[in-house]
């Protein structure tokens, strides 16, 4: 390299400083897998997020639906369906079912708490004994 002039030295170090085309594109490509893996992984911890509290919720409703039932007389509770809409926040269907028992002083009591989608979030179901049996 002694042979070289300044000029030819100044020629061939020109590359030898910043970055190629070649790592400057595998720089992005890399850079966008994690943006693009990271964007996803917090959509899919938005949805747990969501939920959960619809679980939550729907929980909370259908615990008072069997409040209401079981402080509902038992002769008061006829046998059939009623369904509800509750809005909190969000809307969610509660199904309130009263089944009649082979026991005459017995009656089950299904509560379930739907998206209107009808995905079915929670289901509690209870028994409610006739007063004095």
């Amino acid at each position: 390299m002694a042979n070289q002039s300044p000029s030819q030295a100044q020629e061939g170090c020109r590359g030898c400083t910043g970055f190629t085309v070649v790592e400057v594109v595998v720089a992005i490509v890399l850079l966008s897998i994690s943006v693009m893996s990271l964007s996803s992984f917090t959509f899919y911890s938005a949805q747990l997020v969501h939920r959960s509290k619809m679980t939550s919720l729907a929980t909370m409703v259908a615990r008072e639906g069997v409040d209401d039932a079981r402080a509902t007389a038992f002769d008061d509770l006829t046998v059939g369906s009623a369904t509800d809409s509750v809005t909190m926040g969000t809307v969610i269907l509660l199904a309130t079912t009263v089944v009649s028992s082979v026991e005459a002083n017995l009656k089950l009591v299904i509560v379930s708490v739907t998206e209107p989608s009808g995905r079915e979030l929670q289901r509690f179901e209870t028994h409610v004994h006739k007063a004095g049996s």
